[in-house]
């Protein structure tokens, strides 16, 4: 059986409601902090919408026009030199710090070569693939639990709580910032997206396909059933379990945490 595809493993004689965490539940990844670490590297380029409003004009309303504001100019940002993408890792962890304060993150990003992790996890979700490779330190503490509702099995609200701390980490964080660390970082991906072995494909719509598959997984209302096959458990829904495997991932924050991970996104990507 593909563990990518199991919503929970459950140890051979473990009680349904044990809080011990099984052995393949460690290697789960924290999909909020990987949607934090995918929206840190968002910019520009992503999910652009255009609204088009039409307004009365002084000809419509017969007032006299106002005469046009003068535009305003920013002053322009002192670029940041980057470093070889090999010798990038402290620049990253110092942006990635900056924008995200948790301790768990501090842990995913103590390994080397970040960009090109960032990267593989950016790619591996626009493929509706599960990241775990990527991410597996950053699993919660605590073991996945259900319990009895009618005739059939919930998950219980212990098992989202899990994921509360981060995800407040990640909707907490300033789309303002996110967007400055990517537009930084911002060559670097692109170097490291082309060395994955796609020169011809851009970068940005790897990543939009990315946070749009994310943004539009559909998140079920109350409680969320589950069943037990053989030594797993699924959702109960056929259309829940029809998802990709990163999609699962995000339902397994809770629906409340996956709402509040879907609307950060959004958040962002208005700022764009």
């Amino acid at each position: 059986m593909n563990d990518l595809d199991q919503f929970e493993i459950k140890n051979e004689g473990d009680d349904l409601n044990s809080p011990s965490e099984p052995p393949s539940r460690k290697l789960w990844p924290l999909v909020a902090v990987v949607v934090v670490l995918v929206a840190a590297i968002a910019a520009y380029f992503l999910w652009f919408r255009e609204i088009s409003e039409s307004r009365p004009t002084a000809a419509d309303t017969g007032a006299q026009a106002e005469p046009a504001p003068e535009p305003q100019v920013q002053a322009p940002t002192e670029p940041v030199e980057l470093p070889p993408i090999a010798e990038s890792d402290p620049l990253v962890r110092e942006l990635l710090g900056a924008v995200v304060d948790h301790p768990r993150l501090a842990t995913w990003l103590a390994p080397e070569s970040l960009v090109r992790r960032l990267t593989a996890t950016v790619d591996n979700l626009a493929q509706g693939v599960s990241p775990r490779p990527h991410v597996g330190s950053l699993a919660p503490a605590g073991g996945f639990e259900v319990q009895p509702a009618g005739e059939g099995l919930v998950v219980a609200p212990a098992t989202w709580h899990r994921y509360d701390p981060l995800v407040s980490a990640f909707v907490e964080a300033d789309p303002d910032d996110i967007v400055t660390a990517y537009r930084t970082l911002e060559p670097l991906f692109d170097e490291a997206y082309r060395d994955l072995g796609y020169p011809q494909r851009s970068f940005d719509a790897t990543l939009r396909q990315a946070l749009r598959l994310l943004a539009d997984t559909p998140v079920p209302d109350g409680p969320v059933p589950v069943e037990e096959r053989l030594e797993s458990y699924h959702f109960a829904d056929p259309a829940l379990e029809a998802l990709s495997p990163a999609q699962k991932h995000l339902l397994r924050l809770g629906p409340e945490n996956a709402r509040k991970v879907q609307a950060q996104i959004r958040r962002v990507l208005e700022r764009l």
